[in-house]
């Protein structure tokens, strides 16, 4: 209820199940799954549909907190980094969006790279913010930490909302069309 993603359940499972797929077709641990394409649609579907709750919770939550002000503005969604090159993702949290009254945007695919740009420029951010002098002379003064946020943290405050969303329906594998039925 806090819309940060964990997919720690969703590894679990897919992990119990190869494990128990191999045990049950005795197959070594390198050999592939015979379902592996069925595995790896559902395992997408779940990803993206955790992503959609997450996401469409989010953008509830702004708008009931009135955090993007003027209603009139055009209503953006931005998708970056790694999964925003994956189509499936993307179409789904379009589909999602567009629901709401949002346009969807994503770099060009070469552009959505690891999350590993993403916290190297928060990193510089966060220099650029603070008197570098010292730190950018002596790096050992440097406090690495494993949570580096930019701006105010609202992960409290969502989950106190208690957000009960009516969630959009979304196809996540729609039926390609006929072209010759046109």
């Amino acid at each position: 209820r806090d819309c940060q993603f964990s997919f720690a359940g969703l590894k679990n499972s897919a992990t119990r199940h190869i494990l128990e797929r191999e045990s049950t077709l005795n197959l070594a641990p390198d050999a592939l799954l015979p379902d592996y394409e069925a595995f790896c649609a559902c395992f997408l579907k779940g990803v993206t549909r955790h992503m959609l709750h997450r996401t469409q919770r989010a953008i509830e939550y702004c708008e009931r907190r009135n955090l993007f002000g003027n209603g009139d503005a055009q209503r953006s969604l931005v998708i970056s980094g790694g999964v925003a090159c994956n189509d499936v993702i993307f179409n789904a949290l379009s589909r999602m969006a567009e629901q709401f009254g949002y346009g969807t945007y994503r770099p060009p695919k070469k552009l959505c790279t690891d999350n590993g740009t993403m916290i190297a420029w928060n990193g510089v951010e966060k220099l650029l913010a603070a008197d570098t002098a010292e730190v950018t002379k002596n790096y050992e003064t440097v406090d690495i930490s494993g949570k580096c946020p930019i701006g105010e943290s609202l992960i409290d405050d969502v989950q106190g909302a208690h957000l009960a969303c009516k969630w959009a329906k979304v196809d996540i594998f729609p039926a390609k069309e006929d072209p010759s039925s046109s």
